[in-house]
């Protein structure tokens, strides 16, 4: 279940929201939890023993830390270490156990012993632990470091942890940020109009830019051979860059929308990250919250280690955090060289290099930048390495023959709708802040800026209802994010 399936829009949002709104704050975070663990049940039942274990082993674990730091007690270190340890190696072991599994054993009888209901390899992984478990670690490191206090509620922390607005594709969340709302959601109506506003965006972009993309998108990148004319290769590559922007920020606009219904500010996870002239800097605007944290988990300690370490070159750590988010992504070979793409890049950029690109021309700097960044994506979407270097090769002119296809398999490409160019040049002016700009021209007009506020939410109120209908038509298309 999806935030664009019929199931979550028509009936567990509107019990839920009804229930939080009108229910006591007292009661607020209870219906939370029990709204949280039925959206994980409704999706996979089987692991809420394991979830629960995790929370109630974590929640401990970080009042251990505690105890520990105010002690100044020696095992404080080695404790945080083990917490950490456990999680990451729990992230290990469900990214490696779906390969591991279907090449050692039958999936079939692993799903009939614990009773998961599709022998699918896929089915393994937790829903959302690449999330969860950062946030969790994130946790065990704040309290070490005395950025904050660990949670004495366990009804707040499992809230924390499985809050289901963010449960899908983030964003993570540091509890620093996150303990305030626990403690006293600020619910009122501004904020809950002004969530489901944002709401509307996102499953706007969702469902009526990203999904009409995604069908054509999801066709061509599943080809056993990549080999197309360079004009179509181009036009999918704009189509695949789009939708992955459109889905992603789609989500991220709905999360963030019903965390500020439900009395929870978070912090921004996109910032238009195309205007960006350098590969750095486009992923400090992209992934706002996972590349934060690799910054201050990762990067930063590193760097701090290998400071007095003139032997090891300074853009190691780059290179192992970009390797490390290719895997967060996924074990697969093109995740893990998309990632080190990215490495080498900014790698590049900390160099003397970097300070000559900085003074060339933005339009050149931005060249650089989208050279980088759309290759890259090639090799994030293609489902392994050899389909994205043949891709890559369609983009210059030296693939070899474009064969034929069945219409049948490979609907609804090659024939391009106008719904097709229209979700295309929509998705990239979304990628600038034209609202931004909007709102500024309308500063010192109150009249217009009224008029202008009742005209959006006309527009938006349309948006609703079209997308809606688009669901009931061609139903929810799973988002681009939410296997990671």
């Amino acid at each position: 279940m999806n935030f664009s399936d019929p199931k979550f829009l028509y009936l567990f949002l509107p019990i839920v929201l009804g229930a939080y709104l009108i229910l006591p704050k007292k009661a607020a975070l209870v219906v939370l939890l029990i709204a949280s663990t039925v959206f994980l049940g409704i999706a996979q039942p089987y692991y809420l023993v394991f979830f629960l274990s995790f929370i109630i082993a974590n929640y401990f674990l970080g009042r251990l830390i505690q105890s520990c730091r105010d002690s100044e007690n020696y095992w404080s270190k080695l404790i945080v270490w083990g917490a950490v340890g456990i999680n990451a190696a729990l992230l290990l072991l469900f990214k490696l156990a779906p390969q591991f599994l279907a090449s050692t054993t039958n999936p079939l009888v692993v799903a009939e012993v614990i009773r998961i209901p599709d022998p699918d390899p896929d089915w393994i992984f937790p829903l959302a632990f690449s999330y969860i478990s950062f946030q969790v670690i994130s946790y065990h490191i704040d309290i070490f470091n005395e950025i904050t206090d660990a949670e004495n509620n366990l009804i707040r922390f499992a809230n924390y942890i499985l809050f289901f607005p963010k449960m899908m594709v983030g964003p993570i969340q540091r509890y620093a940020d996150d303990q305030d709302a626990l403690r006293d959601p600020a619910k009122s109506l501004g904020s809950a109009s002004a969530g489901l506003r944002r709401f509307i965006v996102g499953l706007s972009k969702k469902v009526i830019i990203a999904d009409t993309l995604a069908v054509y998108v999801n066709a061509v990148f599943s080809f056993d051979d990549p080999t197309l004319n360079t004009s179509h290769a181009w036009l999918m590559l704009f189509a695949m860059v789009v939708q992955l922007y459109v889905d992603f920020s789609g989500y991220s606009d709905m999360a963030i929308g019903l965390a500020e219904v439900l009395g929870f500010k978070y912090r921004e996870n996109f910032n238009y990250p195309y205007l960006a002239t350098s590969v750095a800097e486009f992923w400090r605007r992209w992934h706002v919250s996972l590349t934060s944290w690799f910054r201050d988990y990762i990067f930063t300690p590193l760097q701090f280690a290998i400071r007095k370490q003139k032997w090891i070159p300074k853009f190691l750590p780059i290179l192992v955090v970009f390797f490390l988010t290719g895997f967060w992504h996924g074990k697969e070979n093109h995740y893990l060289v998309w990632g080190s793409v990215l490495g080498i890049a900014i790698s590049i950029e900390s160099g003397k290099f970097g300070k000559y690109l900085k003074k060339l021309p933005v339009a050149i700097q931005r060249v650089w930048t989208l050279y980088w960044i759309l290759g890259s994506w090639v090799l994030f979407r293609s489902p392994n390495v050899s389909f994205s270097i043949g891709y890559l090769k369609n983009l210059v002119g030296i693939q070899g023959t474009v064969p034929l296809r069945a219409f049948s398999e490979s609907r609804p490409y090659p024939i391009f709708q106008n719904s097709f160019y229209f979700s295309i040049i929509v998705g990239v002016i979304l990628m600038f802040p034209v609202s931004q700009i909007v709102q500024k021209h309308l500063e010192g007009k109150p009249r217009l800026l009224k008029f202008a506020s009742y005209l959006r939410d006309f527009a938006l109120l349309l948006l609703l209802i079209y997308s809606m209908g688009l669901i009931a038509n061609q139903g929810p298309l799973p988002g681009i994010y939410e296997k990671f």
